[in-house]
């Protein structure tokens, strides 16, 4: 979004008042609706609604909630292989009629043509290695927080003040991996705190062009590396844990680079991926059934907080508290009942759950008919997860499948425990 702006800037200035401005239409699409990773990594995980703050018992708890690392009482390294497939829409072609244009009451998105792009990859999203000790347990790990590929074509779009949005070619690219060390001490049998640290990788590559009206090639690029962490906290109760956890996403800048013509302008652009924190709790009926619950918020309004950037697009009528986005409070739940063989030391269980992602994309709020057209509103969606697990011995596999109206994921994990070390 940062990037829509200052192009927006740009293009005013180069084209001396507001017919650029007007005309446009380069506020695209590609930083509305950036997907993050941010549920709970593991394919038990997924298929408990991603409800595992509160339980936090293998070695995805390095990231879920690391203070759940004490609970792991061999050495763990665990691999999960996950495919995910999103659907993002954007304003491909049609008419945007904004007030006083548009009848009273009326969606100014009705005339819009939507267009959807998918995109999909099957990929290891995450390792660990965990080392328990006494009351310590250490780690580390390896987690994708973004792997997102976009490209869209559009057509001219139509405006209420009868100019428009000549067709666009856009394309983006934005990678952000984790690498991290985690550690947790249990103070008492039923009080454990955890920590992590995160170097992040972050790789950002997008270009819009147009061809008609006044021609233009708009592209983003950075590859930075900082660092942030993790902190979690386990309280156990009789049948019940409570986990809480602080997430803390990378911040980092890249520079926005403008063609038009003869003139190439490059500003530095600052991205902030959005932090989340989150409660959980878990309550075990018996030894072979428990129940999973989280409630976790996620921090999107950091994407358009004004503090972090100044812009001069105020003197074109768009302050940056023009555009906005919402926290979103997620809900998470889930079950699994286990199954254990008095034979040998197998366990089969079966598990499923839920979770509801509320509407969290960038929205226009100015008077600018080019931008408030690209920035199309989302949905809130219900994700519904399902999955099975298997130990056997020391070994642990399970699947995962979560699925929503715009968005699937299929995860596959390998858990190998060791002999602890001799104290």
């Amino acid at each position: 979004m940062r990037t829509a702006m200052a192009r927006g800037v740009l293009c005013a200035l180069l084209a001396v008042g507001s017919v650029v401005s007007a005309h446009a239409g380069d506020d695209n699409v590609l930083y509305a609706n950036l997907h993050f990773n941010l549920s709970n990594p593991g394919a038990r995980s997924l298929a408990l609604g991603g409800a595992f703050t509160g339980l936090a018992d293998d070695a995805t708890a390095a990231y879920a909630n690391p203070a759940g690392l004490t609970q792991i009482f061999k050495p763990q390294f665990s691999l999960e292989i996950r495919h995910a497939s999103i659907d993002t829409q954007y304003t491909s072609a049609g008419t945007y009629l904004s007030p006083p244009n548009a009848p009273p009451f009326d969606n100014p998105f009705n005339g819009i043509t939507k267009g959807t792009q998918t995109d999909s990859g099957t990929r290891p999203s995450f390792v660990s290695l965990m080392l328990p000790h006494g009351r310590w347990a250490v780690g580390i790990y390896r987690h994708e927080l973004a792997n997102t590929v976009f490209h869209a074509s559009t057509g001219t779009v139509q405006l209420s003040n009868g100019l428009t949005i000549p067709p666009l070619a856009e394309s983006l690219t934005l990678r952000i991996v984790d690498w991290g060390a985690a550690g947790a001490f249990n103070f008492t049998d039923n009080v454990t705190l955890g920590a992590s640290v995160s170097y992040f990788q972050n790789s950002l590559a997008s270009t819009t062009a147009r061809s008609e009206g006044v021609p233009f090639v708009a592209s983003d690029s950075g590859h930075e590396s900082s660092v942030a962490g993790n902190v979690g906290l386990l309280v156990k109760s009789g049948k019940a844990s409570f986990g809480a956890v602080y997430h803390r996403s990378p911040a980092f800048r890249f520079n926005s680079a403008l063609s038009i013509g003869a003139a190439n302008i490059n500003v530095p652009v600052d991205f902030k991926a959005p932090d989340a924190y989150g409660v959980g709790m878990v309550y075990r009926f018996s030894d072979t059934l428990y129940t999973s619950t989280d409630i976790q918020n996620v921090l999107y309004s950091q994407q358009t907080d004004p503090s972090r950037y100044t812009s001069v697009n105020g003197a074109f009528g768009d302050p940056a508290s023009a555009y906005h986005a919402n926290d979103a409070t997620e809900f998470r739940i889930g079950v699994e009942k286990a199954f254990i063989r008095a034979t040998n030391p197998t366990v089969f269980a079966v598990r499923f759950g839920g979770w509801y992602d509320p509407a969290h994309s960038i929205r226009y709020s100015g008077l600018t008919p080019s931008r408030a057209a690209v920035y199309l509103p989302s949905r809130a969606l219900t994700h519904v997860t399902g999955g099975l697990g298997f130990v056997f011995g020391e070994y642990q596999a399970d699947v995962g499948a979560d699925v929503s109206t715009r968005s699937k994921a299929v995860s596959l994990s390998f858990v190998k425990s060791f002999k602890p070390f001799s104290r």
